[in-house]
């Protein structure tokens, strides 16, 4: 039993029942619960680049 060495191969072989597609880059990944969107490797990305935009529209808002 030789293991493919693509990990998007893999996911989909292994674990095709529970795996989604990444929102962000299209790879598949199993989720670690049912509200995931992201693979981990965007979700750090996106999470970051939602965070600096909900910072910066509170900060353009205040004392207005």
């Amino acid at each position: 039993a030789i293991l493919p060495q693509d990990e998007a191969l893999e996911t989909e072989i292994f674990h095709s029942d529970g795996a989604k597609q990444c929102a962000e880059c299209g790879t598949a990944f199993v989720p670690h619960s049912n509200r995931a969107k992201y693979c981990e490797a965007c979700a750090a990305r996106v999470h970051r680049r939602q965070k600096n935009q909900s910072d910066r529209k509170r900060r353009n808002n205040t004392d207005k």
